[in-house]
């Protein structure tokens, strides 16, 4: 059979028409994930650079804690505060500039550390707080019922209802570097040497793990194990039985515990 040239032409012609509904085909059926990054900064009025910690409110909106004051994001504007700022008495107090961490309490409003003393921002009347004066805190996290903090020397338990503080134990180190309240009812405490657990419903000693590695941050999964950020030192994971491992390219090295 003779095919001229202008056959072909329509041949490879059909095959490119069929080849472009194919691809169209499977484009349409594939998920479409769009991603969106907006850099928020001086000139968006972000008061420093250096953002320490990141907290949501129940309104929505994003607070940032920087070097240089408290930055709280609708989504269209950002308003900071630092220095001398309101309380709820309308009286000047001195909130200082470097907020770290910033967390939501069970209660809603806003707690955070500024200058090694405890703020909360109170969410329906719009008022910032005060809670400690002139302590040394060095970490703080909350909980249901409580806020617990490491002061000086010692750890303190501090209600939602009525802002007392109560002295629970001695602090298990002298620089702490987080500290986080998990399912299991026990304080987690990471430090420059390793890991202290204090049962709160027991109110016993310290445990302490992991001696001599720097843990720097802590995180509970669904599955109720502890991962642990070490500074220097890589990953380190507690199983819900209790033990350590510490991650090696994806592999698990025994460390201890039980």
């Amino acid at each position: 059979m003779y095919v001229n040239e202008f056959n072909i032409i329509e041949i490879l012609s059909t095959m490119k028409i069929r080849l472009y509904v194919i691809i169209l085909f499977i484009l349409s059926i594939l998920p479409v994930h769009s991603e969106f990054f907006r850099n928020l900064n001086l000139s968006n009025g972000l008061s420093n650079l250096s953002v320490m910690s990141i907290c949501q409110d129940k309104l929505g909106r994003m607070w940032f804690g920087t070097k240089e004051g408290i930055n709280i994001y609708d989504g269209n504007e950002i308003q900071s505060y630092k220095g001398w700022i309101r309380d709820e008495n309308d009286s000047l107090i001195w909130m200082g500039n470097d907020i770290n961490p910033i967390q939501k309490g069970s209660d809603d409003n806003i707690y955070f550390l500024s200058d090694n003393n405890l703020f909360c921002y109170d969410i329906n009347r719009e008022t910032f707080k005060k809670i400690t004066h002139k302590e040394y805190i060095q970490y703080f996290t909350v909980s249901t019922n409580y806020i617990w903090y490491i002061n000086n020397d010692s750890l303190y338990r501090l209600s939602y209802n009525d802002k007392k503080s109560y002295a629970i134990a001695k602090s298990p180190y002298e620089r702490i570097n987080t500290m986080e309240l998990l399912s299991d009812s026990c304080l987690y405490i990471g430090t420059k040497d390793g890991l202290f657990i204090l049962n709160n419903s027991e109110n016993t000693e310290y445990k302490h793990f992991l001696s001599g590695v720097d843990i720097y941050s802590l995180f509970e999964s669904e599955k109720k194990e502890l991962w642990l950020g070490s500074r220097m030192n890589g990953l380190y994971r507690k199983d819900s039985n209790g033990m350590f491992y510490k991650v090696i390219n994806e592999q698990y090295f025994y460390t201890g515990g039980g």
